[in-house]
Formats: C-alpha cells, structure tokens, sequence
C-alpha cells in the first residue's frame, strides 16, 4: 500500500473514533509513526485529507449506483443501492456525523455535496420513471410529489446515523437494518398493488438472509440424518438463536428480578437454581417474552417447520434457556 493510502486509511480509523475536531495532521502522522512533512507531502492540509476521503465515500457509491442504473431499475435495485450506501456511510460515519461541521468548516466538500444533490435527484427521478413503467409505482401521482420523495430520502440518510449514535443503546453498524427499513418505507404510499407485494418479498426475504448470516456458530451442535425433526431444529435453530440473544437473555431476566424485590439476590447460593427454574415454568408473562426473543428471529421457512412442532419445540426452547441461565448465575449480578 502507498503512502497517499496509508494516510487515508489512518486518517480514516482515527476520524471514525474521535470525530473531525479532535484529529490533525500531527495525530495522523504520528499514528503512522511517519514525520509531518512526510504526511503534508502527500496532503497540504488536514481539509486535503477529509475531502480526499469524502471524494472516495462519493465514487463508490456512484459506481454502485451506476451498476443498478446500467438496465431498467426495479424495486429491489433502490432496496439494494439504499443498503449499500447506508453501509458506505457506516465505514465513512464521521462524515455523516460531522455533517455539518464539514459544511462549514470545508467549502470544497461543501461546494461537491450541492452539486451531488443535483445528480441525486436526477437519478431518483430517473429511476422513478422507470418503477413507473415497470408497474412498481403509481402513474397517478403529481411528478412534483416524486421530487419531494427524493428529498425526503435525502434527508433521512443523511441524518440517521446521528440518530442512531445519539439516542439508540446499540452501536451504529448494528442499527443499520433497522434505519434501511425505515428509509425504504418511505415509498409505500407511491406503490402499486404490484410494488407492494414486492416490497413485502423484499424486506422478508432480506430479513431472513441477514439473521441466518448473524448467527453464531456452534460446533458441538451436531447434525445427521439419524435426528429427529426436532433435535434437528434445536440444533440448526434454536441453540444459535439463544447464544445470539445470550446477553439480551441476561438482561430480561435481571430485570425479572428487580421487579420481584430483587428477592433472588437474597437467597442462599443452593436456593438459587430453584428460584430460576419455577420462575420459567410459572411466569406466563416471563415465558411468553422469551418464546418471542426467539421466534422473531425466525426466518419464513422456520416459522412454518415450528408451527407443526410448537408443543415440543416450545419444551426445548425453555430447557434451553433454563440450561443457559443455570449455567450463567454468576452474571446475573447482585443487589445493588
């Protein structure tokens, strides 16, 4: 790797974790244990740097928007194009975070993004056209209210991300699923009965990939021919599942706990298997939770495998869960 990309990759990370304000030139330099001037060879100013990295943020998602462009535009092209630079945006966040510093402080950045909004436009319009013709959007809306559906994308992705640093517990990059949907719901008032049917399929069959691809990996849960359907499911669904959530798990049942006196926290260490398991056989509430944190993770085709197994896979989930929490007691903390 040359040094003009070493520089950006550096600058890059650091960018990332501590925000436009707190980075120079220097802590750049010395993050790569390289002197100033060799860094300012390369990039006179730390606005060069920023702007190279914003140039590259911008080329690659307009080669993505190229690709989906280069044939007719469906629905499932804006579903996938709107993924992919909700994920650019991940990777370059500080940009989107720093949005409006960089605007003030940068006229360059400034001077391309106004620009950029232009094309942007421009394609959506375009690409609306197109889903029009294709029988995904109604033909019996003003084009005016089009070009008010490109803005509102425009806005939203600009702003999510500092939604989801600023007021959602979990990270940035595991909120992404949820802000992509949000975005995309932006289009169910311009859908045909055709374009509804296919933003269904879309955000189903997406869904599913992603929470298949999220599950851990358990070595021991072996599968074979030999199984029985539901052992075979355990194995497959349900043990992945419950490691996934472990810690959301721990959570629930620890706030089970404060919610009845914190009880738990005073019994003698013996005592305590027992209160956890009458817990999970007695609580309808607590149990009918737990069965939810699992099933929603379900892909379609699970759902319907769980449905004409439920009483028996329904006993597994909570021996499962039982297992984890028994085998877990110590994290389950102390009163406070």
């Amino acid at each position: 790797m040359k040094t003009r990309e070493k520089v950006l990759k550096t600058a890059l990370e650091l960018l990332n974790e501590r925000g436009v304000d707190r980075v120079s030139a220097r802590t750049i330099a010395s993050e790569m244990g390289i002197s100033d001037g060799n860094l300012r060879y390369h990039f006179r100013t730390k606005e060069d740097i920023v702007y190279a990295l914003y140039l590259k943020l911008v080329e690659q998602l307009n080669h993505n928007f190229a690709q989906h462009q280069a044939t007719s535009v469906n629905l499932s092209d804006i579903y996938h194009a709107l993924r992919f630079m909700f994920e650019q945006f991940v990777a370059y966040r500080f940009i989107l975070l720093d949005f409006t510093k960089i605007m003030r402080q940068y006229p360059n950045v400034q001077g391309h993004y106004r620009q950029l909004c232009q094309l942007r436009e421009q394609q959506f319009l375009a690409a609306a056209k197109d889903l029009i013709s294709n029988g995904f959007f109604r033909d019996d809306i003003d084009q005016e209210q089009y070009r008010y559906l490109a803005a509102h994308f425009s806005i939203l992705s600009d702003a999510w991300l500092a939604r989801a640093e600023g007021l959602l517990e979990e990270s940035a990059p595991n909120q992404l699923d949820y802000f992509v949907r949000v975005t995309f719901g932006l289009v169910m008032p311009y859908l045909t009965e055709t374009g509804r049917k296919e933003y269904e399929h879309l955000l189903v069959t997406n869904s599913s990939e992603r929470s298949l691809a999220l599950r851990p990996a358990i070595p021991a849960a072996l599968i074979n021919d030999t199984m029985s359907d539901e052992e075979r499911f355990q194995n497959e669904t349900l043990r992945p599942i419950l490691k996934m959530q472990n810690p959301l798990l721990l959570a629930l049942f620890r706030q089970y706990i404060q919610r009845r006196k914190n009880e738990f926290y005073q019994l003698p260490d013996p005592q305590r298997p027992t209160y956890v398991r009458q817990a999970l056989q007695k609580d309808v509430t607590l149990r009918s939770t737990l069965k939810g944190i699992v099933i929603g993770h379900f892909t379609e085709a699970e759902w319907e495998r769980y449905t004409a197994l439920s009483r028996s896979l329904d006993k597994r989930i909570f021996q499962l869960v039982t297992q984890r929490l028994l085998s877990q007691l110590d994290r389950l903390g102390s009163v406070s």
